[in-house]
């Protein structure tokens, strides 16, 4: 789909040719660990339908800014880390195998308590 804009109140638009990307929404089913050290960071694999039957794993490479949102249950602490899509387990990515997994790095945290994590493909 190609995007233009107008200032003009819809007389005249743009011809820039933008392109925006619409997907259908990922769903995640299971993590690799659930507890971690506070004073540590930790590899998790988040287990994820990407929906690669609608999906196109090309544009996700492309154009996936894969994050992880750490937050407290009271929403006092947020830490967003990076994410990536991963074929698990690792070491099985193979340009024919299309990623299961999101992997993320979880923040070292100040106190032990339960946090929320949300995953995000566009940041």
């Amino acid at each position: 789909m190609v995007i233009e804009a107008s200032v003009t109140g819809g007389l005249g638009f743009t011809e820039n040719g933008l392109e925006i990307w619409y997907y259908d929404q990922i769903e995640v089913h299971s993590l690799s660990v659930y507890g971690a050290p506070t004073n540590q960071e930790k590899t998790i694999f988040v287990n994820t339908d990407f929906k690669w039957n609608t999906n196109d794993v090309e544009k996700f490479k492309k154009y996936g800014v894969f994050t992880c949102r750490f937050s407290s249950r009271d929403g006092q602490r947020v830490v967003v880390t990076k994410g990536k899509m991963e074929v698990y387990p690792v070491g099985s990515f193979e340009d024919n195998i299309k990623p299961t997994h999101i992997r993320c790095s979880n923040p070292q945290w100040t106190q032990q308590e339960e946090v929320k994590l949300d995953v995000s493909v566009n940041g």
